[in-house]
């Protein structure tokens, strides 16, 4: 029975993207409509792919989650619009510090977002993270960022989890210090 219903979930899922596809088009599933960026509907499938090159050919592996901070405040106090300008100047930021062709930036939701760096070292990556607060102060703006380097054996939600968990550890370091950016 519950072979039946997961085939049911998956033709109705199936059945969903092809109206998706002829509805807004292939673009509007793949890409976020305001930044640009890969959706968060691709998320599992980038995940899985770069875990299974990194273990075939011994590739280090890194997440960096990235939370945008206070656009509720930007969104309660200058309107919605305001915070969307906000996040494509933030986005385009983020582009500007860590993109690389090979690299993976999807909008998981709201104000957060995720980048997948393929064969990076440790040094590039702190290296990229401490450009953040001074490539963000410029238009007034902060982040937070949590990262961490895939493990073997390590699948891709327990990946994410961790760079999760050290994104809310810098977001609440900097409320413990408000002048923080």
């Amino acid at each position: 029975m519950n072979l039946i219903m997961n085939w049911i979930r998956k033709i109705i899922q199936f059945f969903k993207i092809l109206h998706l596809i002829y509805r807004y088009g292939l673009d509007a599933i793949l890409k976020d409509p305001l930044t640009g960026v890969f959706s968060k509907f691709l998320l599992d499938e980038f995940g899985k792919i770069e875990i299974r090159r990194a273990e075939r050919y011994g590739l280090p592996l890194c997440i960096i989650m990235l939370d945008f901070d206070n656009l509720k405040e930007i969104n309660d106090t200058e309107g919605h619009d305001a915070g969307d300008r906000a996040l494509v100047k933030v986005v385009r930021v983020f582009k500007k510090i860590f993109c690389r062709a090979t690299d993976i930036f999807i909008r998981v939701g709201g104000d957060e977002f995720l980048i997948i760096l393929v064969n990076t070292s440790e040094s590039a990556v702190k290296e990229l993270l401490k450009k953040v607060p001074k490539e963000l102060k410029k238009i007034f703006l902060s982040a937070s960022t949590g990262s961490y380097f895939w493990e073997k054996d390590m699948t891709f939600g327990q990946l994410m989890k961790k760079a999760d968990d050290n994104l809310y550890i810098e977001k609440n370091s900097k409320k413990k210090k408000p002048d923080a950016i």
